[in-house]
């Protein structure tokens, strides 16, 4: 099977994790296959090398901005299709290809445009709304393209089927632990479950760049509480301030407030500093307002620490009984939930729910055999084109 790969808006965080998994894992399960890659260059997929069932070509990191968008999809792809003639494309990056005359699975994760009922989008300034709904339009708009598309959760699949009507065509293929996260954690990362006796402080990790849906700004007042209260508690973030504007103006009001004490600000963290980032840490809180999955939920259960989340459908399936959840836009509810961080049987029980609910997610390998075997289904055979 010779398979077009379009990873080309694969650029940052949880979405270059999987693309980066899935390519990795294909040298285990899928050499007999014809791989033809587009993906973005300068954002650190370099390290992978052709071979003789894997051709890679990089697209200019300029020309995978959202203006370009068009000219990528409609022009530049459709020539490579042409020459290339395969048997499927594989588009991981939300928007279908617009080639009605070869079969097409789409990875959909892309969580704004099945949450039009969030907060979120309340809060964001006008230029963020515009730019999010005409990309759930263009979304939208090539849904037809798709043969069938793969969501990480039954809780998007099912909102994706029913906004925008594709039932039976949604299928779900979940997401999978880091291998680099497993790799690194097996040989390096002290793992505990839950507690900090002996230790004055309780360090919550909120692993995550800034993205205005990752609702950071809620660590404001409750850092504001947790000082009033006078509590051993520290809030780890790692964003670094060029990620956004909205990042640095959070900065500030952290300086500005003196909540330094609080929340602690460590940076960008690498791939091979992640083992130490939750070692270091006692808890992972989340206080998201939008996801279609998230990967740290998996990774805290390996490291086991204890999840401090919201309480919003995505994350019940995924975490299950193994999170503490709490209201997402109340600090008050998110501080009362964070003191049973200090009920150590409490945490060793959620720990111990969380290791079981492990269980249940498939590994890189047997997520990228999914993949491969969908597109073998949706595969026209010769004598019938």
């Amino acid at each position: 099977m010779r398979i077009l790969i379009n990873a080309v808006a694969m650029k940052v965080a949880g979405s270059k994790s999987v693309c980066m998994n899935f390519l990795r894992s294909l040298e285990m399960v899928g050499k007999e296959h014809e791989y033809y890659v587009f993906l973005p260059g300068g954002v650190g997929y370099e390290n992978f090398k052709e071979k003789d069932y894997l051709n890679i070509k990089f697209i200019p990191i300029y020309f995978t901005k959202p203006v370009f968008r068009y000219y990528i999809d409609h022009i530049y792809l459709k020539k490579q299709i042409n020459k290339i003639h395969p048997d499927a494309i594989f588009s991981m990056g939300n928007i279908a290809l617009p080639v009605n005359t070869i079969p097409q699975l789409l990875l959909f994760h892309m969580s704004h445009a099945v949450y039009p009922e969030s907060t979120y989008w309340k809060r964001i300034g006008w230029e963020s709304r515009l730019r999010f709904k005409l990309l759930v339009r263009e979304i939208r708009r090539k849904f037809k393209y798709a043969t069938c598309i793969a969501a990480q959760t039954n809780s998007i699949k099912n909102r994706l089927s029913n906004l925008f009507e594709l039932e039976g065509k949604v299928l779900v293929i979940p997401n999978a632990v880091s291998l680099d996260a497993v790799r690194i954690g097996e040989s390096k990362a002290e793992k505990n479950k839950g507690g900090n006796i002996g230790i004055k402080t309780f360090r919550f990790l909120c692993l995550s760049r800034y993205y205005e849906h990752k609702n950071i700004e809620i660590f404001i007042p409750l850092a504001t509480l947790i000082k009033e209260r006078k509590l051993k508690y520290k809030i780890i973030i790692t964003i670094n301030p060029r990620q956004h504007k909205k990042a640095a103006e959070f900065l500030g009001k952290v300086i500005e407030l003196d909540l330094g004490d609080i929340i602690e600000n460590i940076g960008l963290v690498k791939l091979e500093d992640v083992h130490a980032a939750y070692r270091n840490a006692d808890a992972l809180i989340l206080p998201t307002l939008l996801e279609s999955f998230s990967g740290t939920y998996i990774e805290s259960a390996f490291y086991q620490k204890p999840v401090f989340t919201s309480d919003i459908d995505f994350a019940h399936e995924v975490c299950g009984n193994s999170a503490i959840y709490f209201d997402p836009e109340n600090p008050l509810d998110i501080l009362m939930k964070m003191l049973l961080i200090e009920d150590n049987t409490f945490i060793n029980n959620k720990v111990n729910l969380a290791i079981e609910n492990l269980k249940r997610f498939p590994d890189w390998q047997l997520v990228t055999e999914l993949y491969l075997k969908e597109l073998g289904k949706i595969v026209i055979p010769e004598n019938k084109r």
